[in-house]
């Protein structure tokens, strides 16, 4: 009878703690994409000449973490960060483009 009721025991602790797990947790994908850089709201900043104001608004809308602009010729490291916005300009300081890594 001891027996059965460690397992009586054991039985009601594990549904006991089923049951304070929580199920309010976004999916793996949802998270990652909330921390991630998403160019496409800023796309209509093409054309537009760049500044420190327009660099702000565009990491804020876009969520990047970081943004950096990139002149003609500079050196870029070629590694890849899902969190840096990455703003083209031409010579005239001018956006060509506009996207993340």
């Amino acid at each position: 009878m001891s027996l059965q009721r460690a397992s009586l025991a054991a039985l009601f602790t594990v549904a006991l703690l089923a049951g304070c797990s929580s199920t309010d947790k976004q999916p793996e994908d949802a998270v990652a994409s909330m921390d991630r850089c998403n160019a496409q709201p800023v796309q209509a900043l093409i054309g537009k000449p760049v500044s420190p104001t327009l660099v702000d608004e565009a990491k804020r809308s876009s969520g990047a973490h970081v943004a950096r602009v990139l002149n003609p010729n500079d050196p870029v490291t070629m590694d890849y960060n899902s969190l840096r916005l990455n703003i083209d300009v031409d010579a005239q300081q001018v956006i060509r483009q506009i996207h993340c890594g």
